[in-house]
């Protein structure tokens, strides 16, 4: 068959390129998280590649594929988007894909679903695999985090204090005990962790520049369970005079909730759990304004029957703390 007339990604059956004499077959990465991935079943596939010089595709042809491959999407397939490589995907514009890409089912931070209240096999192991990585940027004024274990308050401080400021604007997000009358007993955060702090330290480069004119910035985030009471997120910003920090701070965990792959979920004391939405989640029952990706959903995925499965392995009502130094 000539190359140019077969599809950029396929169905192929794994075991003819278990032969030696067979050359192994060009594959991408599909990861799913939270809705998509209670949906699907799994948090991950490989897919067979077809390359060819020609090839020009859209995003959104991409993704209208994987939702062809795993039907269970179609609860979330006009509000789910594409990034590929860590990056968010416009829906409309042409993409090249290659040899070891990986592609993300990225759900709005928003959907519903009662289930036993225990943690999945497939957030549990990630958990026990995930360690404490914190980043710090090149010119040493930004710290991310993204751990399991508990938030430190003064961690975020001392990085961000500095001798030519006089503030630090501190935000605390907590779980709390209740949500619309129900009992709360804890939040479940998910996470796609490289991807989440790329777009962190992006707020923090911004947080930097005019006219933020941030000195140092703090971004902590904790995933897995987050009891009531304990911390969530801190964002602490350290400037020379309180209302820049206050303004930066503010707009850091807005635009943190807005862009960064951190997904929650409540968990009631009734056995109910619920995916949240935050207000500044855009694409949440509005793809247009997700980030880089433009209106529209993804056209009928019984369309583009071209993808099949390979392998496959299987919130937040925050209390707020704001406590600037003059």
């Amino acid at each position: 068959m000539n190359p140019a007339s077969l599809p950029l990604l396929e169905r192929f059956d794994p075991s003819l390129s278990s032969s030696s004499s067979t050359p192994s077959p060009a594959t991408v990465t599909v990861l799913f998280f939270a809705k998509s991935r209670e949906l699907v079943g799994l948090s991950s596939a490989v897919l067979r590649l077809n390359l060819h010089p020609t090839a020009t595709v859209t995003a959104r042809h991409v993704l209208a594929q994987v939702i062809a491959c795993f039907p269970a999407l179609q609860p979330v397939s006009n509000s789910v988007i594409l990034a590929v490589n860590e990056e968010y995907a416009d829906l409309e514009s042409s993409i090249s894909l290659s040899a070891g890409d990986e592609l993300a089912v990225i759900p709005p931070f928003l959907c519903h679903h009662l289930f036993s209240p225990s943690l999945s096999p497939a957030l549990s192991f990630f958990l026990s695999t995930m360690a404490a990585v914190i980043t710090t940027d090149e010119d040493d004024r930004i710290q991310t985090l993204i751990t399991a274990d508990p938030l430190d308050v003064m961690m975020a401080m001392r990085f961000t204090q500095d001798d030519s400021c006089g503030a630090v604007s501190l935000f605390v997000g907590t779980t709390r005990d209740t949500f619309n009358g129900r009992k709360v007993v804890r939040l479940e955060y998910e996470a796609y962790p490289s991807m989440a702090e790329k777009e962190m330290r992006k707020i923090g480069r911004t947080l930097l520049q005019p006219p933020h004119s941030a000195t140092k910035v703090s971004l902590l985030h904790r995933i897995g369970l987050v009891p009531v009471g304990e911390a969530s997120v801190i964002i602490a910003v350290s400037s020379p005079h309180r209302s820049n920090g206050i303004t930066a701070m503010r707009y850091g965990i807005d635009e943190l909730k807005a862009t960064v792959p951190i997904w929650k979920k409540e968990v009631y004391d009734d056995g109910g759990t619920s995916w949240k939405a935050n207000c500044e989640c855009g694409w949440a029952g509005n793809p247009q304004s997700a980030p880089s990706v433009p209106a529209g959903s993804p056209p009928d995925a019984a369309q583009s029957p071209t993808l099949h499965q390979h392998h496959s392995h299987a919130h937040e009502q925050h209390g707020h703390a704001h406590h600037p130094q003059h």
